[in-house]
């Protein structure tokens, strides 16, 4: 398939987000919702490694917490 099968509707404050399947899908269905389910989980935690390590809100840092001069 070369087309998007589905797509994520981003949320707001009062709302969660969305994904959104295509109708063509429905035969995919069940792999579709595993390979978002892999990829939210590895997103957030990418986002909790850098939350941990200090490395996005902190200067002289890396990733895992390392301070750099």
């Amino acid at each position: 398939m070369s087309n998007h099968v589905a797509h994520l509707q981003l949320g707001s404050p009062t709302q969660n987000f969305a994904l959104i399947m295509q109708p063509e899908a429905q035969l995919i269905r069940d792999d579709v919702i595993v390979s978002f389910l892999v990829l939210e989980q590895r997103l957030r935690m990418s986002e909790k490694n850098v939350d941990v390590g200090g490395g996005k809100h902190e200067p002289n840092r890396t990733l895992l917490g390392h301070i750099t001069s």
